[in-house]
């Protein structure tokens, strides 16, 4: 039994206080985003942001389900060896923030969110930003990405 299904039947049956533990922390949470991206596991990652709305206000995307996997498939192939961390997180009842590094080689093509596609470079790029998830009713509604974009752009050579 998955655990969203294990904490519904604890909320159906009652709350014990034994059950606590079985909830992910927020952190715990975006953690296990990032991990399932880093293993390339763009379907576990959307499985992770299910009903989530994810953004990016630095490129103007913003997606979701199948969109979402297509982003991330996206992302995958233009840079297959991009690691990400969060190295510094903090969460309340229903926000967390995270402060995320991303490296990895341009090698393969990049689609840039008005269309045009970047020819790989072989450069390798660092990104830095921030993560912050909104949660409605302990379920992830929200996940917006804030990074420099124009930072980006000039380490594949856009700009």
């Amino acid at each position: 039994m998955s655990l969203r299904n294990r904490v519904i039947d604890a909320l159906l049956c009652g709350f014990n206080p034994q059950w606590r533990n079985l909830m992910p922390s927020h952190v715990e949470h975006m953690n296990a985003v990032m991990d399932a991206f880093n293993d390339g596991d763009t379907s576990r990652f959307v499985e992770l942001l299910e009903g989530a709305t994810y953004s990016e206000p630095a490129t103007g995307r913003s997606a979701s389900g199948a969109d979402l996997k297509a982003l991330m498939d996206g992302y995958r192939a233009a840079f297959p060896d991009q690691e990400g961390t969060v190295s510094t997180a903090v969460e309340g009842s229903d926000v967390v923030a995270g402060e995320v590094r991303f490296t990895g080689t341009h090698s393969g093509p990049m689609r840039l969110a008005d269309g045009r596609e970047v020819a790989p470079t072989g450069n390798t790029v660092e990104q830095v930003g921030v993560m912050v998830g909104h949660y409605e009713n302990g379920t992830l509604a929200r996940l917006t990405y804030y990074f420099d974009a124009l930072s980006l752009w000039r380490q594949i050579g856009v700009v």
